[in-house]
């Protein structure tokens, strides 16, 4: 919540309000001295869905964001997620993607964007392979 606060020493004074947010909409209430900012939405607009892959084969995650300037972090069963070159984070825009380009057994999990206060979490299932 932001708060601007202006004090006047008359009521002839014009008083204007505005409230914007690196998150998204907010709503404002306002009176003669004091301006409330309340977001109104999360910051992720677009939540994860869960993905089954077959093992070896790639993943991506994909969510977006309210506002394309932000910056999250990627969660894999809620522990910050290091980048290598088996986990890849990607931001094209509002998109934030995570691509895994080899899956394996042990990718298995929940794997979250967290960005702000808001959260999104999805699962993934790697499928074996198995030769008779």
């Amino acid at each position: 919540m932001g708060m601007l606060q202006i004090r006047a020493k008359n009521s002839s004074i014009t008083f204007s309000c505005s409230c914007t947010s690196v998150w998204g909409e907010v709503e404002q209430q306002c009176n003669k001295t004091t301006c409330f900012c309340f977001p109104t939405g999360g910051a992720i607009s677009k939540p994860l869905t869960d993905l089954t892959v077959a093992e070896s084969q790639t993943a991506v995650f994909e969510c977006e964001v309210a506002n394309p300037e932000s910056d999250g972090q990627w969660l894999k069963n809620g522990r910050p997620l290091p980048m290598t070159d088996q986990y890849r984070a990607e931001s094209d825009g509002v998109k934030r993607r995570l691509n895994i380009p080899v899956t394996k057994l042990e990718d298995m999990g929940e794997y979250s964007y967290e960005i702000a206060s808001s959260k999104t979490s999805a699962k993934l299932k790697v499928e074996g392979q198995y030769f008779l």
